[in-house]
């Protein structure tokens, strides 16, 4: 197994404030954090604009989406915000993609809502648009990096094998339990054994909690069936002692080759125990 090294996001979730923005990206920051991504959905701030506002903020972190709706755009236009945005972070700029799963915010926003084959294959085909536009010496702006890293997020296995074969990071999504989780990374390592260049595995995490209860607000919007138990036994959220949240992150890149976790609350107390985690284990 190919083990990446250790990377660390957190969510950023703006209505545009400038302050706002600022703030978290220098909390982020200072926690040791490696790349801000934004979402992409109706209600909160649009993906681009506030990631070219987090990454004013900084010279060092690199901000991405996590992730798009790849409906909502089209291939040609989505490249030239990538290349733009690519130029205007001099090179800092990560883009996750997704087959969306919102059909009221597509009802609202006017594309078709496809069947789940459907909205994997316009992922499939906005990927192949997107690799060939931005690795084109014919595409104007130029992209600062070659390629521009995209992350494909998902938990299918269509889709999941599109990430392993087509992704620099795919982003495992919904994991239940831990054997869950080590079942879809498994799928992972089999449908990209062919890569020469391995991508690196992400896992969003809804709440970090050293020596304390987690919080279960977050899961409960996604899986809203689910009880207190189950929630609990889910490897997204991360509960414990110091030292056993250090060996629950080591045992995932060790074991399940998961290296990226990104931290998808707001709560200070998650972000400042996420700290503590970063700092052991850099």
């Amino acid at each position: 197994m190919i083990r990446h090294g250790f990377r660390f996001g957190t969510n950023l979730i703006s209505h545009g404030d400038p302050a706002q923005i600022r703030d978290q990206v220098r909390r982020a920051e200072d926690c040791g954090v490696d790349v801000v991504v934004v979402p992409d959905h109706l209600g909160v701030g649009a993906p681009f604009p506030v990631m070219l506002a987090a990454a004013s903020v900084s010279t060092n972190i690199r901000v991405g989406s996590f992730v798009l709706t790849t409906g909502f755009y089209s291939p040609r236009l989505l490249a030239r915000d990538i290349a733009t945005c690519d130029r205007l972070t001099d090179g800092r700029i990560e883009i996750g993609l997704g087959a969306g799963y919102v059909q009221q915010e597509y009802e609202a926003a006017g594309p078709p809502f496809l069947s789940p084959a459907g909205r994997v294959q316009q992922l499939a085909d906005a990927v192949d648009a997107l690799r060939g536009l931005l690795s084109s010496p014919d595409h104007w702006p130029r992209p600062v990096q070659s390629p521009v890293p995209i992350m494909i997020a998902g938990k299918g296995d269509k889709i999941l094998k599109l990430a392993a074969q087509q992704a620099d990071i795919v982003a495992i999504s919904d994991a239940g339990t831990r054997t869950d989780l080590a079942e879809r990374a498994a799928y992972v390592r089999n449908a990209a054994a062919q890569r020469a260049d391995k991508p690196e595995l992400n896992l969003g995490i809804f709440d970090i909690a050293i020596d304390r209860a987690p919080d279960l607000g977050l899961m409960r919007v996604y899986r809203p069936g689910d009880s207190d138990e189950e929630l609990l036994a889910s490897p997204t959220l991360l509960h414990g002692s110091h030292s056993e949240l250090v060996e629950q992150i080591i045992s995932l890149r060790e074991e399940l080759g998961i290296s990226y976790l990104t931290y998808m609350g707001a709560d200070p107390h998650g972000l400042s125990d996420f700290h503590s985690l970063i700092a052991a284990l850099k």
